[in-house]
């Protein structure tokens, strides 16, 4: 009687910790897309630091902790151990990229959504220290879409794209854009990242 008692009680616990897992999930990606519709900061620049210790170290924190700690009810080592039972080879492919796209999923949402938060926490700080900078750069093309409408330009020689309104993109589209310039507004953040306070489109002079 204590055996089945002691499942039951595991079984259970391990049903509430899913469903906290499950609301946190959701709560995390409600909050990432609110952040980045109304707070989150526009950014031009690049560093490799970004892709290190923003987005691959959580990524990788969160696999370990994940695969370690059993945290989706997975066990990653004997799924892999029972998968070399099986004679099929795309069967075998299929499993190991849906596994693991499990995992980096729970990784990209649980660990590197906080992780980006806090990244652009840190740079609204770090900007209230920099003055603003006017650059004026060559526009390289105007672009129109259903998903979005951007203006592309080079900087610090990456090309960049910012997204802007269709009132704003309409007024354009049909235009050279080698007859452009955009002037923008940026603060200095944290590595080669800069924010941007405004942007303008004009002539060439």
């Amino acid at each position: 009687m204590g055996y089945y008692k002691s499942k039951y009680q595991h079984k259970k616990k391990q049903t509430k910790g899913g469903n906290f897992l499950f609301k946190s999930f959701i709560a995390l990606i409600i909050v990432f897309v609110l952040y980045s519709i109304f707070i989150e900061s526009l950014y031009i620049g690049k560093d490799y630091k970004y892709n290190i210790f923003v987005f691959w170290l959580p990524i990788f924190i969160g696999f370990f902790i994940a695969i370690r700690f059993n945290i989706l009810g997975l066990h990653y080592k004997k799924s892999f151990s029972e998968l070399k039972k099986e004679k099929k080879i795309h069967i075998k492919i299929i499993y190991i990229l849906l596994i693991n796209f499990v995992f980096f999923m729970f990784s990209l949402v649980m660990f590197w959504i906080p992780s980006n938060i806090i990244w652009d926490i840190l740079n609204k700080i770090e900007i209230q220290k920099s003055k603003i900078e006017v650059v004026s750069i060559p526009v390289e093309k105007f672009t129109k879409s259903r998903q979005s409408n951007k203006i592309y330009f080079k900087f610090n020689n990456h090309t960049e794209s910012i997204k802007i309104s269709s009132k704003r993109i309409n007024q354009f589209i049909d235009k050279n854009p080698n007859n452009y310039i955009v002037e923008i507004g940026i603060k200095k953040g944290i590595w080669n990242y800069y924010v941007v306070d405004y942007l303008n489109i004009k002539l060439k002079n």
